[in-house]
């Protein structure tokens, strides 16, 4: 996260409810996406419908009965009872090995899962790299927010709204892994952020947590190339082509629970 973002934020929800907007995605200046971000869009909406048993055609295309869709996070948990969409074999999920959630949700911990992505009614978020509300989400928190006047960092002040620290009915929707992530351009460690301290250690640009950074295949995406890069070497698909490449359909799932 960067400080700016943190000091804003607060600004751009409340123009969210000042100008009456029915819904915003709001993100830091650093995030970053995957090249795929339209199809995913596209199944996650499915996915949020679904969790919410939506009927006939909904004014949003992720359903009526959400205050927050918690796009960016470095980690995120279930809220709730243990009911999922899932995205079976999804290429666009980053492998375990180089997944940064700090916290994920039970069925991401089940081994049978780790190639699919998990959409589910959420709490406990980390990082605030992306986020979408609704004109009543914004509202309800910038009430929450301004009442309570919580001294901590602008993601834990929407982390309790999630969790129901605040005692306010808001629901939050995400995915595992995180579906925007956030980047890092070529230079020195302490140009990564402006809230952490780093040295002049020199790294290359780099993305985290996603599998088909946009950021990292900007070039080949503006002289209209259409095969795609992995951020990473060892994944099932090193290169895609973005033509012909596509996102599972999902399904919903509730485990079996003891």
């Amino acid at each position: 996260m960067n400080r700016g973002f943190a000091l804003t934020q607060p600004l751009a929800v409340n123009s969210i409810v000042e100008n009456k907007i029915s819904s915003a995605v709001l993100m830091e200046d650093d995030s970053d996406w995957d090249v795929n971000i339209k199809a995913q869009m596209v199944e996650f909406a499915r996915g949020t419908r679904a969790l919410q048993g939506t009927e006939g055609v909904p004014f949003s295309p992720y359903g009526d009965n959400w205050d927050m869709l918690w796009l960016g996070h470095c980690g995120i948990n279930l809220r709730g009872e243990p009911k999922y969409y899932v995205i079976p074999n999804d290429l666009t999920v980053t492998p375990r090995p180089h997944q940064n959630e700090f916290v994920r949700p039970p069925l991401a911990e089940d081994p049978n899962f780790e190639s699919h992505r998990l959409i589910f009614n959420a709490d406990n978020a980390i990082c605030s790299w992306a986020m979408a509300f609704t004109y009543e989400g914004a509202r309800k928190a910038l009430t929450a927010l301004s009442y309570v006047g919580i001294d901590e960092p602008v993601d834990l002040g929407y982390n309790f709204l999630c969790t129901n620290i605040l005692h306010v009915p808001y629901k939050c929707l995400s995915s595992h892994p995180s579906i925007m992530g956030t980047w890092a351009q070529r230079g020195p460690a302490s140009r990564d952020s402006d809230i952490t301290d780093g040295d002049d250690t020199w790294h290359e640009a780099s993305s985290r947590s996603l599998t088909y950074s946009t950021m990292l295949n900007i070039l080949p995406l503006a002289n209209n190339e259409t095969t795609i890069s992995a951020t990473w070497e060892d994944v099932p698909a090193p290169k895609i082509d973005i033509t012909t490449f596509k996102i599972p359909s999902g399904y919903l799932y509730t485990p079996d629970v003891e």
